[in-house]
């Protein structure tokens, strides 16, 4: 009777080693891919763009003529030159003097890098900055028996730097790409700074929209042209004047892709 029990207790431990053998080989399956999904990189892809182009510039400080029947206090419309002297308009308008005081900055030459973080195929949030160069003016119009005449510049400052830099969120329309490119938009906030040679800096925060097309090359480079516009408020110690403005930049880059290796696969 013993030799019969331990006989079938045999041949049913033969018969479910195989069932306990794939459960475990199961098990390890599972818990491997666990692991895996746990241990792998919300990064899917980085890349480092470097682009240049134009820059718009802005008109950030601008009074209407004066009316004639405006009264102002002596020494109340003052406006600053770029080498730190004040220019006084006037407490009153006269035939054939100035008014309208203006300042800008003319378009120049932009330039930039950025490093993007793709947590997918098509979106990926870039950090970088721009530098922006462009010639500072303070103009005033001139009257003639008080007609309009021209603009006579009264200042300017010929090494205005603009500085800017923040965070994009860009998102590529791949399945409306056309004849290989690709259309992207994309939102950026940052920091800006008006940089003069004498004058006080100004800085503000900007608010962006962008767009542009992109087109691979490898696998691993792509160049792109894009247009960004970035608002924000130009404040001057002018009277302690403000203006909303808009900074537009088209550019063209090229951008340098790399996939980034799940972090089990750093060891």
């Amino acid at each position: 009777m013993n030799r019969r029990f331990l006989t079938a207790l045999f041949c049913i431990a033969v018969m479910t080693l195989p069932t306990v053998g794939a459960l475990a080989q199961a098990a390890d399956a599972e818990q491997g891919a666990e692991q895996t999904e746990e241990n792998t990189s919300m990064i899917k892809r980085m890349s480092i763009a470097f682009f240049g182009g134009y820059n718009s510039g802005d008109t950030y400080f601008q009074l209407p003529i004066m009316d004639e029947r405006a009264q102002l206090a002596e020494h109340s419309n003052l406006v600053y030159m770029y080498d730190g002297t004040t220019f006084d308009i006037g407490n009153e308008l006269t035939a054939n003097g100035l008014t309208a005081p203006e300042k800008k900055i003319d378009s120049g030459n932009t330039y930039g890098a950025k490093i993007g973080f793709y947590l997918s195929d098509n979106f990926h949030i870039d950090i970088g900055g721009s530098i922006s160069k462009g010639e500072a003016k303070l103009t005033a119009l001139k009257l003639e028996d008080w007609e309009p005449q021209e603009r006579i510049l009264l200042s300017s400052d010929d090494k205005f730097t603009l500085y800017m830099g923040g965070m994009e969120l860009i998102y590529d329309l791949h399945n409306m790409k056309i004849l290989g490119l690709t259309p992207y938009f994309g939102l950026g906030l940052g920091g800006v700074i008006n940089r003069f040679d004498v004058l006080e800096d100004q800085t503000s925060l900007y608010f962006q929209f962008l767009g542009g097309l992109s087109r691979p090359i490898t696998d691993s480079i792509g160049v792109d042209v894009g247009l960004r516009a970035a608002t924000y408020s130009f404040q001057t110690d002018d009277q302690e004047y403000s203006e909303q403005v808009t900074n537009l930049q088209l550019t063209g880059g090229i951008t340098f892709l790399f996939d980034v290796k799940p972090i089990h696969d750093l060891d």
